[in-house]
């Protein structure tokens, strides 16, 4: 028997939030590969979370088997993950382990994704859904920046909110060769359409105004 990663007390608080906050079932997509490091410990964690809740579903798929479909989710590494719902990809992805701090994250994403409320102030929201461009928003990670979670879940925001927009969390530790290719040296670092950067986890309306530089509003 594999050691469980969620730990007793951790599980009942989780089943607990899981029942007062979710609304609608929701999906989680996962994509492993035999060459990942860490895609067997995800899995893990993924069928403990789903197994707190009737209303998470797990998918497992071999990203070198079925790359078109992780393709049409917006997902190129493994390990993957993307939250659906009703077979809707929100483009709310992760790429690489949700450890650590980036726990919360993948739980807020959940939520999210099942309650269809996003948090986003009222103006904050309004601008966001008028965007008609795409917009591609990665944001780098690792598991100890307690700041990072911040910047994942406010590009997860904007990506519910508009179909335009995909956010995805990148383990900047995971993929060294990612991380080297857009300069990352501290974390969180927000690189919108490979255009326009920062770093730092900024409030929503300053990433707002990143955004819309991006897309030359």
């Amino acid at each position: 028997m594999d050691m469980a990663i969620i730990s007793e007390n951790d599980s009942a608080a989780l089943r607990e939030f899981f029942k007062e906050s979710l609304k609608d079932a929701v999906g989680l997509v996962f994509f492993k590969s035999q060459s990942s490091q860490f895609g067997e410990d995800v899995e893990t964690l993924l069928r403990e979370i789903a197994s707190l809740s009737e209303k998470i579903n797990l998918e497992v798929h071999d990203i070198d088997a079925e790359k078109e479909k992780a393709r049409e989710l917006g997902l190129e590494y493994a390990p993957g993950i993307a939250v659906v719902k009703d077979g809707k990809s929100y483009g709310i992805l992760f790429t690489g382990a949700p450890f650590g701090y980036e726990f919360t994250s993948l739980i807020e994403a959940i939520k999210m994704v099942s309650s269809g409320d996003t948090g986003l102030e009222d103006d904050v929201r309004e601008q966001v859904r008028a965007i008609d461009k795409p917009v591609k928003i990665k944001v780098f990670v690792t598991p100890s920046c307690p700041y990072c979670p911040r910047a994942v879940i406010a590009a997860h925001r904007f990506a519910y909110e508009n179909d335009n927009i995909v956010g995805e969390m990148i383990e900047a530790q995971e993929f060294p060769e990612i991380s080297q290719l857009y300069n990352v040296y501290a974390v969180p670092k927000v690189v919108i359409n490979e255009a326009v950067e920062f770093e730092g986890a900024l409030p929503e309306k300053q990433f707002l105004e990143y955004i819309m530089e991006a897309i030359g509003r």
